[in-house]
């Protein structure tokens, strides 16, 4: 639990958008508002009838609290006078805009299981509904781990000295998926032909821009293929080269079908001749590892040696509590990534919605850039969709604008 130097802030109320015994990632973001002691979940909204109940126990909240409507849920709460400040959207993807949008008629700050959308017509319908004082936060949790912010810390400091970085790589690999014997978390990744590219190429990108500080302008050498491993449409393994707004070029992956690798993210780079790596695989993303080979592969962990363990360094937080379906290879970081994540999302309710309280009586660790609209929302969509172009036209390039002036012709 975050401890504060002064006086203590008025916990965010929040109302919260598909939880059930058989969500996946909602559990994180419970556990993970819990343990900052910064959040009290007042109302939620079920996707199923028969789970209110169970939903009304897991969140220790009457059943009254609990609706199939997040409408009617708000009126309910708001008679109690306890009308949530921010609604957690926690649903597949193609739920996100209505969801969102609805939201957006009652809190000023909505926070959005990642991607955001799937077309660029959702996304402008969103951001034309927005007004100025509303912000909308997408939950990309694999920038928070500690090794990562290192990572971007020190590619920071080689830039403003001029040093080489080159070599530069991001991807997601996922074997899990095909393990799941009712298919319940792969299911959602079908609805679209690039649901995986959704999914885990949207987070390879968005750990890229963050190592790197800077946004992609645009993407080339696409190239996506379907392997048929999860049945229907989905195109589920690809790469491409996206150049970024400092002018570097990364070679950007995943695949929702890669035996060996079970739920394996990573970046890696190399500067001024020394290789430098973060993998989520690798003691459960907690370690930042560095190698002097000349071509290490980051298969190969004989390669490397390990630089910097997150939990013995930085911030130092009380021990979390067990987190429910965590996934494989990642009990170590895992937790205090969605932890960081998520005190992160009160830092900045703090500062926008009451800046009485002041920067200096916040926590470092509620101080970390968030992904808002413009990264979280804009470009991820761009991303994808100039992905999927440069595929249609053989490798092309294709600069994330033309995303946008495409729809803006078409008007």
């Amino acid at each position: 639990m975050i401890s504060f130097p002064d006086r203590v802030p008025d916990q965010i109320r929040v109302g919260l958008v598909g939880p059930g015994p058989e969500a996946f990632i909602v559990q994180h973001h419970i556990n993970a508002m819990r343990e900052t002691g910064l959040f009290d979940i007042t109302g939620a909204v079920c996707q199923n009838a028969k789970f209110c109940g169970w939903t009304a126990k897991n969140l220790r909240i009457p059943e009254s609290r609990v609706d199939l409507n997040l409408n009617w849920l708000l009126h309910k709460v708001a008679l109690m006078e306890e009308t949530p400040d921010i609604i957690d959207i926690a649903t597949p993807t193609h739920l996100h805009a209505e969801q969102v949008m609805l939201a957006l008629d009652h809190v000023d700050m909505v926070v959005c299981d990642k991607p955001l959308v799937t077309t660029w017509k959702e996304f402008c319908a969103i951001r034309d509904k927005m007004d100025t004082s509303q912000s909308i936060v997408i939950t990309y949790n694999h920038r928070f781990f500690e090794p990562v912010q290192r990572l971007r810390a020190m590619v920071n400091d080689a830039k403003s000295i001029g040093c080489d970085i080159d070599n530069v790589s991001s991807w997601f690999f996922q074997q899990w998926l095909l393990e799941d014997p009712k298919n319940r978390q792969s299911a959602w990744r079908k609805v679209h032909p690039l649901g995986g590219a959704w999914d885990i190429w949207t987070h390879a990108y968005d750990l890229m821009s963050t190592v790197l500080g800077c946004d992609g302008v645009d993407v080339s050498e696409s190239s996506l293929v379907q392997n048929g491993a999860h049945g229907g449409a989905a195109l589920d393994t690809g790469d491409c080269i996206v150049t970024f707004g400092d002018d570097r070029q990364a070679n950007i992956g995943f695949s929702q079908a890669k035996e060996g690798h079970q739920d394996d993210i990573g970046s890696m780079l190399r500067i001024e001749g020394v290789w430098w790596m973060w993998r989520l695989e690798m003691s459960g993303g907690d370690v930042l590892w560095m190698s002097t080979a000349p071509e290490p592969s980051p298969w190969n962990m004989g390669d490397w040696k390990p630089i910097f363990r997150g939990s013995e360094e930085a911030f130092k937080y009380e021990e979390s509590a067990a987190f429910e379906k965590t996934p494989p290879g990642h009990s170590m970081g895992w937790p205090d990534a969605w932890y960081t994540l998520w005190a992160s999302i009160a830092g900045y309710y703090y500062q926008v919605f009451t800046p009485e309280f002041g920067t200096d009586n916040l926590h470092p660790a509620m101080l970390l850039d968030i992904p808002l609209m413009d990264e979280g929302g804009e470009q991820i969509t761009k991303f994808v969709l100039a992905a999927a172009k440069s595929f249609e036209q053989e490798g092309a390039d294709v600069s994330f604008k033309s995303i946008e002036e495409e729809d803006d012709e078409a008007e």
